[in-house]
């Protein structure tokens, strides 16, 4: 990879002053590659992170179209934008950010053979979807193709973050091992959302990513990061890997 240019030097000049960054740092952003897997409050949030902060390649993966009440908390859209779908509206803006950044946009959800084609090609995975199938697929993908994924879910005024690191660490089936009844999810559809607590969920996933990508220290390997934003309340709670765990247990599970 070439030096970096004047241009780059002036556009990242903050973080490159960071001691655990630095110019080699900053050429490690700009080589890497992530899949941003849901495009929505959370994904908006990551994707603007990372696309600021020079990530050279983002693989955005929804299946999603942009709807009026989605513009509280997603931040990559505006009014003109309902309809449109969600990859090629957040793509545009990113790029505006980054003119530099090589993007792939994939409308679709994310299904078991679609996320281990994409996990393959990642460096690193976000999981900012809202369903336990797109979560048990990308987790297991993440597992097969040994790359970390991190894991984030927000709902009224509370949050969840959590990384998942190959290699013997829990993972989100560790966490969760079977979805709960459809009508007991946690949708935000159905019990709100404020704007901010996504932009908080997604502000830390996007800071683990980049700790990721940077060989930094990551805390949140083996532990789920509860937030309560409502009372301020963060709390890391320890995960054990299950035994037997279907997607991690003994390291097992292939390709579908």
């Amino acid at each position: 990879m070439p030096p970096l240019s004047d241009e780059q030097l002036t556009r990242w000049a903050c973080q490159v002053l960071l001691p655990e960054l630095g110019v080699a740092g900053q050429e490690r952003l700009l080589q890497a590659t992530v899949l941003v897997a849901g495009v929505g409050a959370l994904g908006c949030g990551v994707a603007g992170h990372l696309a600021a902060a020079g990530v050279g390649t983002l693989i955005l993966a929804d299946h999603d179209t942009v709807a009026l009440g989605n513009l509280h908390r997603q931040s990559l859209y505006a009014t003109p934008d309902v309809g449109r779908p969600k990859v090629e509206a957040a793509g545009e803006r990113l790029q505006a950010v980054h003119p530099d950044l090589r993007l792939e946009a994939r409308q679709e959800e994310l299904d078991e053979p679609s996320a281990y084609e994409l996990a393959a090609r990642a460096d690193v995975i976000v999981d900012c979807t809202d369903t336990f199938g797109s979560r048990y697929a990308i987790n297991a993908a993440c597992l097969w193709a040994h790359k970390p994924l991190v894991y984030g879910a927000c709902v009224g005024f509370e949050g969840r973050v959590m990384t998942i690191a190959p290699g013997g660490a829990p993972c989100f089936r560790c966490l969760c091992p079977e979805a709960p009844p459809l009508e007991q999810q946690p949708r935000c559809a159905q019990m709100g959302i404020i704007g901010p607590v996504a932009g908080l969920v997604s502000s830390l996933e996007a800071l683990e990513v980049m700790k990721l990508l940077l060989g930094l220290p990551d805390g949140l390997v083996g532990k789920l990061l509860v937030i309560d934003a409502l009372g301020h309340d963060y709390r890391a709670l320890q995960v054990t890997p299950r035994e037997g765990c279907p997607d991690c247990g003994d390291r097992a599970g292939g390709a579908p």
